[in-house]
């Protein structure tokens, strides 16, 4: 009996899942235009967890609508559902938002092992929130062991992409020595990145370090 209901509602939601794919895709729904903040994170080196901002996948854009509360009132419930059904076609940006709401208990149970796999999921597929969001969690030691190395190694391949949190921290990495050999110089040159990226803190550490 239990199995039953279980199989009516994933059917029910697939079921939806179609009808708002169809709206889309006749215009009578828009998906989200990708301009709102990013999603609170974890502090650490100065620095939060992010989430995508723009080119979401319908279902995403969908899940973010309802995380945001952007035209309707904001509801995790029906994010992570929606962020769900965006996951189970391996859609990377879904997989970094469940990561978030696990790891901030959004919706669910708050669970940092189970944020991690998210992450570890997002990251793999070369999603570059989901890289810097897992290189933070090794720094933090928040769901598994604290281990620098692993952070500059994930914090560097969000980086290359862009991703201007990843340089900064690649830049703090670099100036304490933390997973990586202490050099100055290279420190100066991720915080010069970060800062021409238009990244305030970095421009800041950039002059700290002597920088014009």
């Amino acid at each position: 009996m239990k199995q039953s209901r279980q199989r009516r509602r994933t059917i029910w939601r697939r079921f939806r899942a179609v009808a708002v794919l169809a709206a889309l895709a006749a215009g009578l729904l828009a998906p989200s235009a990708g301009s709102a903040a990013p999603a609170p994170g974890l502090e650490d080196q100065g620095q939060r967890l992010d989430v995508a901002q723009g080119g979401l996948s319908p279902l995403s854009s969908l899940g973010r609508t309802y995380y945001e509360g952007e035209g309707v009132r904001q509801d995790y419930a029906e994010a992570l559902m929606w962020f769900r059904l965006a996951a189970e076609q391996g859609d990377a940006d879904a997989e970094n938002y469940l990561g978030v709401m696990y790891q901030y208990g959004q919706g669910v149970e708050a669970s940092a092992l189970e944020a991690v796999r998210w992450y570890r999921l997002s990251a793999a597929r070369g999603n570059r929130y989901g890289q810097g969001n897992l290189g933070l969690m090794y720094a933090a030691g928040y769901g598994v062991e604290r281990d620098y190395s692993e952070a500059v190694r994930w914090f560097r391949r969000a980086a290359e992409q862009g991703y201007v949190l990843a340089q900064y921290n690649l830049g703090v990495a670099y100036e304490r020595g933390q997973g990586v050999r202490r050099d100055m110089g290279k420190a100066m040159a991720w915080y010069a990145e970060a800062c021409r990226n238009g990244f305030r803190q970095g421009c800041e550490a950039f002059r700290k370090l002597g920088g014009r």
